[in-house]
C-alpha cells in the first residue's frame, strides 16, 4: 500500500478518508507545497485507494494486494491518467490535453478523463507540474474543470496556489502540504537503499528544508559545498564579489549533459537563495530561524552586517524567483547570473527597486 509506507501528511489522509466516508469527494483538488516533499506520492496512494473496490475507508487504506492496486503501484491502471511536463519542454504543451493538430480531440487527457470508466467507478487524473501550464493548455483544461464527468477526479500538482491561473484556482479545492519535519525525512533517507553519501542522513535533513528531491541533490559533496560557498557569499552582502557568477556557471555545468540539468542547477541556486532570504527576514523582524548549521552561521553574519529595513529583503526574495522565470525561458546563465549577483548586491546597499533593472 503506497500511503502505508509515506512518512508524513496524516492529516491530508485523514481528510480524503472523511470525504470517501461521506462519499461525498470534489472533482478537483490542488496539492500545493514545496518540490520533494511527497505530493507525487500521495496523489498515487489516493488513487490506490479510491480506485481499490476492497478498501478501507475508515482506517483510509486500500488493500494494496489486489490486481487493480497492483496496476496503480506500477502506474499501468487504466483509469488512472497521468499528464507531466516533458523534459525538453518548458511547459506542459496543450498536445497533452487535447493531442496535436492532426488529432485534435481525438486523444489527450481532456478526452481520457470522460470515457467511462475501465474498472471501476472513477476515473483519477494526475496533473503534475501544474506551475507549468501555459496559456493554451489552461484554457483547454478549464473546460474540463467548469463541466467534469461525474466519474472523474482530478489533482493538480504545483508548488504555490499564486503560480496558478486565478480561473484554474477558483475551480479547485486546495490542499496544503507541508515540507517534512527533519526527523521525518531523515528516516525517509536511511530508508532509501539507492542513496549513497558521505554526508550523514541528519545532516542532510536539516540542510534540505523538508524537501526530498533537495536532500538527494545536497548528497552530492560537490553540491553539499556549493551550497555552503553560496551562502557564504550571500551572506556577505556582496554575493558577486571574487567573479562569483563564473562558479554559479561552472555549478551549473557540471554533470549538465543536457539543458533540463543545467535549468534545474540553476533552479538550485535561485531556491538556495530563497531559503536564505527568507530566514533572514525572520531573523530581522524577531521570528524563529531554521536551518542546519551552515545556513544559521550565514543567516547570523548577514544580520550583523545589515543596515537596511527589512522590506528590502522581500525585494531580493522576488529578485531571485524572478531569476528563476528567466531560467526556465531558457536565458542565458551568464546574462542572467550577472545581473541577479548585482541587484542582491544593491538591494543590500538600500537601492529601491525602481532604481534596478530586472
Amino acid at each position: 500500500m503506497i500511503w502505508e509506507s509515506m512518512i508524513g501528511h496524516r492529516e491530508q489522509m485523514r481528510r480524503f478518508a472523511r470525504m470517501a466516508q461521506r462519499q461525498k469527494i470534489p472533482s478537483t483538488f490542488l496539492f500545493a507545497g514545496p518540490e520533494g516533499i511527497g505530493k507525487r506520492l500521495f496523489a498515487h496512494g489516493l488513487a490506490e485507494f479510491l480506485l481499490c473496490p476492497q478498501r478501507d475507508a475508515d482506517a483510509a487504506a486500500a488493500c494494496g494486494r489486489c490486481f487493480f492496486c497492483r496496476q496503480v503501484q506500477t502506474l499501468n491502471h487504466p483509469d488512472l491518467l497521468i499528464v507531466e511536463k516533458p523534459a525538453d519542454k518548458n511547459a506542459l504543451p496543450i498536445e497533452l490535453f487535447v493531442g496535436d493538430r492532426e488529432h485534435r480531440s481525438q486523444t489527450g487527457l481532456c478526452r481520457d478523463i470522460r470515457i467511462k470508466p475501465q474498472s471501476g467507478s472513477r476515473k483519477f487524473a494526475i496533473i503534475d507540474d501544474a506551475d507549468y501550464l501555459n496559456i493554451e493548455s489552461a484554457n483547454v483544461l478549464l473546460k474540463t474543470l467548469e463541466e467534469p464527468p461525474p466519474h472523474a477526479i482530478i489533482i493538480l500538482i504545483g508548488t504555490s496556489p499564486q503560480r496558478q491561473l486565478s480561473t484554474i484556482l477558483s475551480r479547485s479545492q486546495l490542499i496544503n502540504f507541508a515540507p517534512l519535519s527533519p526527523d521525518e525525512l531523515t528516516k525517509l533517507l536511511e530508508r532509501s537503499a539507492d542513496l549513497e553519501s558521505p554526508i550523514a542522513s541528519a545532516d542532510l535533513a536539516l540542510a534540505a528544508g523538508g524537501s526530498v528531491k533537495v536532500a538527494r541533490q545536497l548528497a552530492d559533496p560537490k553540491v553539499y559545498e556549493f551550497r555552503q560557498t553560496w551562502l557564504e557569499q550571500l551572506s556577505s552582502l556582496d554575493p558577486g564579489q571574487d567573479d562569483f557568477a563564473a562558479a554559479i556557471v561552472k555549478f551549473a555545468e557540471t554533470g549538465a549533459k543536457e539543458a533540463a540539468t543545467k535549468r534545474e542547477n540553476l533552479y538550485f541556486v535561485g531556491d538556495q537563495g530563497i531559503v536564505f532570504y527568507r530566514q533572514l527576514l525572520n531573523r530581522l523582524t524577531g521570528f524563529p530561524i531554521e536551518g542546519d548549521a551552515i545556513l544559521l552561521e550565514a543567516i547570523e553574519n548577514a544580520a550583523g552586517r545589515w543596515t537596511q529595513p527589512a522590506t528590502q529583503v522581500a525585494w531580493a526574495i522576488e529578485r531571485l524567483t524572478d531569476f528563476q522565470s528567466h531560467i526556465e525561458l531558457n536565458a542565458n546563465p551568464q546574462n542572467a547570473i550577472e545581473p541577479l549577483l548585482a541587484d542582491l548586491r544593491h538591494i543590500a546597499a538600500g537601492h529601491t527597486p525602481a532604481a534596478i533593472e530586472i
